[in-house]
């Protein structure tokens, strides 16, 4: 794959928030996707407020860069990555970034930048209806799921975990499809269960329950996901090589591409691990807080 093209998918990728109302709104301009340094903003209602990874910034926005300061933006509608550097100021473009005061900008341009309408918008795409599940007998307990709830997922085999309940001996878990056809089903001693060789639908809700089987409580639980469809599967494997290949692994905005590129494809468990990790590097970072509170609407059964 040629540089141009890494660059294309990777920069389509990292913009590709522009899709998702979770993360972008009209004004928003650009996002700072990696930052060494300070840098404060110059004006606006946040004059004089330090600059923070993941922060959104809007157009005609100013910002005051340091000696030895470097951001690295990504504007939405020109899909051009662009590294910042001070001592200077910057200004905040609809497309790209204009230098003021010696500040400097070294521009990337991309060859793929997503749009509304284009391809990318149907990656994820998926059918489903939101209907209450008939569980049989009402448990007296709600089990809690831990994982695979309002999520894709890239294919088999998949681990399910719920929380454990006191004194279950035998739990059993099911899979269903949107008619109640029983698509895999087991019985487990232990809160998880392994699904490795169903025939599971692929672009379709899937609905999971567990319930004790074997226990002094009545206890259940379970949640909705679906199966990425073959071609938006390869795509995300295709562009997460992208990602791999042209950042360093532990680099942020390597980890900020791939959070984006997950939430993209609704894969939310992989998202909200790599937003974590995120947070555990810079746990005094509120906007990764807001991230990860805005996920939890990710998920829209049915677009």
């Amino acid at each position: 794959m040629s540089g141009k093209t890494i660059l294309g998918v990777v920069g389509g990728l990292i913009l590709a928030l522009v899709l998702c109302p979770v993360f972008a709104w009209a004004e928003d301009a650009a996002m700072v996707v990696d930052q060494k340094g300070a840098a404060q903003y110059a004006d606006g209602i946040r004059k004089g407020k330090d600059v923070a990874l993941m922060d959104f910034l809007a157009a005609g926005e100013k910002i005051t860069l340091g000696s030895g300061t470097t951001l690295v933006l990504n504007f939405f509608a020109s899909g051009a990555r662009e590294e910042v550097s001070g001592p200077g100021t910057l200004i905040v473009g609809e497309k790209g970034a204009t230098k003021a005061d010696g500040a400097t900008v070294k521009t990337e341009k991309v060859d793929y930048i997503p749009n509304a309408g284009g391809a990318l918008a149907a990656d994820a795409q998926h059918s489903g209806v939101v209907v209450m599940r008939d569980m049989g007998d009402q448990p007296s307990e709600e089990v809690a799921p831990l994982n695979m709830v309002n999520t894709a997922a890239r294919t088999l085999p998949i681990t399910f975990h719920w929380e454990s309940v006191t004194l279950a001996a035998k739990y059993k878990f099911t899979l269903t499809d949107v008619n109640d056809k029983v698509l895999f089903e087991t019985t487990t001693t232990k809160p998880q269960a392994v699904c490795d060789k169903a025939d599971l639908p692929r672009g379709q809700e899937i609905w999971w329950a567990v319930k004790v089987v074997d226990g002094p409580v009545s206890a259940g639980g379970g949640g909705q996901f679906y199966l990425l469809k073959p071609e938006a599967a390869a795509k995300l494997e295709q562009s997460e090589k992208a990602i791999q290949t042209r950042f360093p692994k532990d680099q942020m905005e390597a980890r900020i591409a791939l959070a984006l590129l997950y939430q993209k494809f609704e894969l939310n468990d992989e998202a909200r691990a790599v937003l974590l990790d995120l947070k555990v590097k810079q746990p005094k970072n509120g906007n990764i807080d807001k991230q990860l509170t805005l996920l939890q609407g990710n998920y829209r059964p049915g677009s």
